[in-house]
């Protein structure tokens, strides 16, 4: 897959957050990935899902009934990096999002040279993630938004499932069988925002008081009506927005032809079909 063009840089690993509300209890999950590991992630989530209903760039997770055990092996098997955030007491799903993806790029360190921030939703969820990192004094990579990213880029839709498994398994089992189920290795840090909610209040004092100018980022835009399209904007490695173009070409031989040369021949052949 292409890097990303942000800001009129080449960048080839993105960190891609979401988060859900369950009961009262949101959770936000952050996953990090370079374009090689998306590759391989989403084989590893055809492989393992497609009997659950699940299908490459056209599935999203409202429509999926997976079970947790799943997508925590899917989670423990990637070779990038995630970090969760879990509160009990946020002021709305939008802002604890913003909030909680702030703590968890500090907590992952996540680099700022070569990477890039994806936020799914539009502008003004951008505007909020920076605000937020603001608030609690840290440097983030450019912060992009991409409308229904989990269509387009699998470690997004990674990130939703998770969020929700977790928030599920947190409401019937506690916190703590979820932290001996997925720290680890791949899952860097675990926030209980409502027991330390020291950095989820400057965040959101932060965003609330919208003083920070958000600066214009440069990226490329595209928008996908059709899975062969979406295809096309993953690996050209852009974002989608409302007022974005259809891609030049809705080609998906590039995409399966690196995926090919990965070993990732299960999903590229569906891709094919």
């Amino acid at each position: 897959m292409q890097d990303f063009q942000v800001g009129g840089e080449r960048r080839s690993r993105s960190v891609a957050f979401d988060a859900t509300n369950r009961d009262g209890l949101i959770v936000t999950a952050g996953v990090l990935a370079n374009r090689t590991q998306e590759g391989s992630l989403l084989d590893e989530m055809y492989r393992k899902l497609s009997d659950e209903g699940y299908e490459p760039f056209a599935t999203k997770s409202r429509d999926l009934d997976i079970p947790k055990y799943k997508i925590y092996n899917i989670l423990q098997d990637h070779n990038g990096r995630a970090g969760i955030c879990a509160d009990r007491n946020p002021p709305n799903l939008m802002q604890a999002e913003a909030a909680h993806s702030a703590i968890v790029l500090d907590e992952l360190e996540v680099a700022t040279k070569d990477s890039v921030v994806i936020v799914d939703g539009d502008r003004d969820k951008g505007k909020n993630l920076h605000r937020g990192v603001r608030g609690i004094d840290i440097v983030a990579p450019p912060i992009v938004n991409c409308i229904r990213s989990e269509m387009y880029y699998p470690h997004s839709l990674l990130a939703d499932l998770v969020a929700g498994a977790v928030a599920d398994d947190i409401n019937e089992n506690g916190y703590e069988a979820v932290l001996s189920n997925l720290l680890g290795s791949v899952v860097h840090s675990y926030v209980d925002t409502t027991q330390t909610p020291e950095r989820f209040a400057e965040a959101n004092y932060a965003i609330d008081k919208k003083a920070e100018k958000v600066p214009d980022i440069t990226y490329d835009h595209g928008r996908g009506e059709t899975r062969q399209e979406r295809v096309s904007c993953w690996y050209q490695g852009v974002f989608a927005s409302t007022k974005s173009e259809q891609p030049m070409s809705d080609s998906i031989n590039p995409a399966v032809q690196i995926l090919r040369g990965m070993g990732c021949n299960e999903v590229a052949d569906w891709l094919a079909e």
